[in-house]
């Protein structure tokens, strides 16, 4: 069963859950989509709670550990990858689109040039 990502703002389901994060005997794990890039994530969340653990001065077996805390930020740091994607597409498209627009505007200035010649040359 696949779980839902939702838009915080506006309760929206955006995309399979790319990371499962699971606490066994102790040892805390996640289950991450390699091709989506999520595995960085989760790496950088262990990382954050590597770091807690060392300042409680604690063994991850000596410390409760909300799992499904940890899975909804999970969730949310996917969403806001997902959105993150979108701003770079969006972005390479106006940088493509930009592109045309200047190469339409050369144009038009090059026409105009050459029609402001063709006028000035029918007065002698």
């Amino acid at each position: 069963m696949a779980a839902c990502i939702t838009n915080y703002k506006k309760g929206l389901c955006l995309m399979p859950e790319k990371t499962v994060i699971l606490r066994e005997n102790g040892v805390l794990v996640a289950v991450t989509d390699l091709q989506s890039g999520t595995w960085q994530m989760a790496r950088d969340m262990f990382e954050v709670l590597q770091k807690e653990l060392g300042l409680m001065k604690k063994d991850v077996s000596e410390v409760k550990i909300n799992t499904k805390l940890i899975q909804e930020v999970s969730n949310d740091i996917t969403a806001l990858i997902k959105f993150t994607s979108n701003v770079k597409l969006n972005n390479t498209k106006i940088l493509n689109l930009t592109k045309k627009i200047d190469q339409d505007t050369n144009e038009i200035t090059e026409a105009l040039n050459l029609y402001k010649n063709k006028l000035r040359s029918a007065i002698e």
